[in-house]
Order: structure tokens, then sequence, then C-alpha cells
């Protein structure tokens, strides 16, 4: 597989939905686990849904409209999200919800020359990390966000659905090349970056799955935060996830063991043209130290050498070097 280095993704089944009313603010605050105080008209927030025992039931952004809240869910999420927060809605709360997801496309650029590439575009300076910024591009209005990197790639273009094609067209005339589904995956796997439907579910909280910035530690109360604050204050994080170099190919759900112990299972593989098999997996302590041994068993129960490495793997040649002996 070929990976361009400049590239861009349209999400399929984006989400995006608006929380209007009075109560807006108060209502997201005491649903989320980030604190809504941070938001601003140039500022999005990253934040999650969790259950009460903290597992993900979704990992939002945030961002100010003009008389609502923005909520960009994960891909796919948007009617179960809606609806779940529906049912929060009391009976006097000044709160209203809609699903706007039709109306907004939501396009990711990401590479190592993507800076250069949105300046053919004609957008010269670049929002900082979490920032969003109106910008227009060719006569088109769009919104700029840039990603926090523990959950996605470079930044995300919101535009107006009938500006879709017009916005694709003016990538692809210039010179940016748009990747497939699987390339997109393979971004965010070399980046130890956890994604819908693979690492972010309700198997795990946010915290396992690399996402403190998405968790407030001052915040006042929401549904999940007594687990959240006893896995940090009483180092109850037990399981986190990890890198992995595997000697051969595993999809997601192989075990890992250390000797007899079982370590983890792999949640996300692929094979990577930098950095050889590489994969994402939730590792129990201490199995998820680097340069830690461990084996992958597979389907038929033989099991094959594999490695812990940091993440992201693209954070450092020692990463490519031949599989250990």
């Amino acid at each position: 597989m070929m990976i361009p280095k400049t590239a861009f993704y349209e999400l399929n089944h984006a989400g995006y939905l608006q929380v209007s009313g009075e109560d807006r603010l108060a209502f997201l605050q005491r649903q989320t686990t980030n604190d809504i105080r941070l938001l601003s008209a140039s500022r999005a927030l990253l934040s999650a849904l969790t259950s009460p025992s903290a597992r993900i039931i979704d990992v939002l952004y945030l961002l100010q409209d003009r008389e609502s809240i923005g909520l960009i869910t994960l891909p796919g999420y948007a009617e179960a999200t809606a609806r779940f927060l529906k049912s929060r809605i009391f009976f006097m709360d000044k709160v209203s919800l809609s699903d706007a997801s039709d109306e907004f496309s939501q396009i990711d650029i990401f590479g190592t020359h993507v800076g250069s590439a949105l300046g053919k575009l004609g957008v010269n300076s670049l929002p900082g990390v979490e920032e969003i910024w109106t910008v227009e591009i060719s006569g088109r209005e769009i919104r700029l966000l840039h990603l926090h990197p523990a959950i996605g790639l470079d930044f995300r273009i919101i535009a107006r659905s009938p500006d879709r094609q017009d916005v694709i067209d003016l990538l692809r005339d210039s010179d940016i090349l748009q990747a497939d589904e699987q390339e997109y995956r393979l971004f965010h796997i070399e980046a130890g970056i956890p994604y819908a439907g693979a690492e972010l579910i309700e198997a795990y909280t946010p915290l396992e799955t690399r996402l403190e910035s998405a968790v407030s530690q001052s915040k006042g109360c929401y549904t999940g935060q007594e687990v959240l604050a006893r896995q940090v204050n009483y180092d109850k994080i037990t399981q986190h996830l990890s890198g992995v170099r595997l000697d051969t190919q595993m999809g997601p759900g192989r075990r890992l063991w250390a000797g007899e112990k079982l370590a983890g299972v792999i949640t996300s593989s692929a094979q990577s043209p930098h950095y050889g098999i590489i994969a994402l997996a939730m590792l129990k302590r201490p199995h998820n130290l680097p340069g830690t041994r461990l084996e992958a068993e597979d389907e038929t129960g033989n099991r094959s050498p594999a490695r812990v490495v940091d993440l992201p793997f693209t954070a450092g040649e020692q990463q490519i070097a031949e599989f250990p002996d």
C-alpha cells in the first residue's frame, strides 16, 4: 500500500448534533467529562459521554454555534447519542436537541505537508490544537478544526453540505490525494489514535484509551465521574491502549500472552509500509511497558512473537528496525 504524504478523507456517517436552549451549557456540563467553561468561539472542546461505570458511550467535539452548541460525534454514533442525550433531559430543563448531521460534510486533511496543502487553498495561517477558525476557500466559508492528536489526524474541515463537492474538487485540484478507509485507518494506527468501533467502545474508559485530555479533574458531577476519579486518585487504570509490533498478521480480538498469563487483546492491526506488522492493543499492567516481549495467539492456538513499543509508531526510527531476535 502506497501512503500519500498528505491526504484527505471524507468521514462516512459523520455526526453533528445541535443542543439549544438557555440551559444548554449546564445540561452538557453534567453530561460530559470535560469542563464546558473551557469552550469558546475559537476553541473547541474534546469531551466524552460515559456510562455510570465510566465506559465510553461517545467521544465528542463541542463547538460554539450562534444559538446552540454543536456536537461532533464519532462516525455512525449520532442517532444513538441523540437518543441518549434526549433521555437525560429533565422536564424543567430548557434544552432541545436536533440532529443536523445531514447539513454538514466533515473531511479530515492530514499528513506531513498538510500546512503547505492548505496554503494552496488560500489558508495561510492555521489554528492551534483544538482551535476552530472560520476560513474561506475559494469563496466558500468552512470551519477548520485542529484536532487533538489523542483523537484525530491534523485538521477537520466542516463544510455545509451544499458546498461538499466543491470543497472536495478543490482538494483534488490542489493535488491532495483522497485516502480510502483502509489508508485512513492505517494512519490512525501508526499515530496510535483510538478508532470508533475498535478502541472507542463501551468496553473501555476514556482514560484506558489515552484520552486524558477529554477528562476534567476539577469539574462538578457527571455520569461516570466517580469511577474516573478513582482510576486517577487510586491508580486504578489497570489496562492501557498500547502499541505492539507483530511477527505475524493478527486481527482484532486475538489474544496476547505473557507466558501463561493473559496480557491483553489486539484491537486494531495493519501491515504498515513503514513499520511492518503493527497493532493497537489493550494491555494489562505491567505488560504494557515498552520493550515487553509477548506472544500473539492466532485462531488455531499457535503463538508468534510480539513486542510492546511506544506510541505513536511514528515517534522514532527505532520503531522500524527489524523484528527483535
